[in-house]
């Protein structure tokens, strides 16, 4: 008969020893649902102040990126590949020259990071960014 208390006890202290840690691990998951941002950070809006000295690169050759993946060079509309071609058959001269960027109110930070990196893969030396007028 000791041994049936003993086992008894045994699995009372084993039950209350697990439920504490039930609700630990409850109000954790409620933390997490709470504090977890579920927005594609790919897409923010960018914020950019403008340039104050853009006399620097007035002979660099100058994109416009619109936004969504559009790119605008030389008053023609291109996606990231055909830009791709287009910055890379610049002559060296117009790459020594260098890239300015011209940042759309529609532009997402992705479209920029593309923008630079396909700038850098074609060989510019000297890359600026701004924001368009409104």
């Amino acid at each position: 008969m000791r041994q049936g208390e003993q086992a008894r006890a045994l699995s009372r202290l084993a039950a209350t020893g697990l439920m504490p840690l039930a609700d630990v691990v409850f109000l954790l998951v409620i933390f997490f649902m709470l504090a977890t941002s579920f927005t594609d950070k790919r897409f923010a809006q960018l914020s950019l102040a403008p340039s104050r000295d853009s006399s620097a690169l007035e002979e660099a050759l100058t994109v416009r990126l619109v936004g969504k993946g559009i790119f605008v060079l030389a008053g023609a509309e291109m996606d990231a590949a055909a830009l791709k071609n287009a910055l890379r058959s610049q002559t060296e001269e117009v790459r020594k020259s260098g890239l300015r960027i011209v940042i759309g109110e529609e532009a997402v930070a992705q479209d920029l990071a593309d923008m630079v990196f396909i700038a850098q893969g074609a060989g510019f030396s000297a890359i600026t960014t701004e924001a368009s007028e409104r």
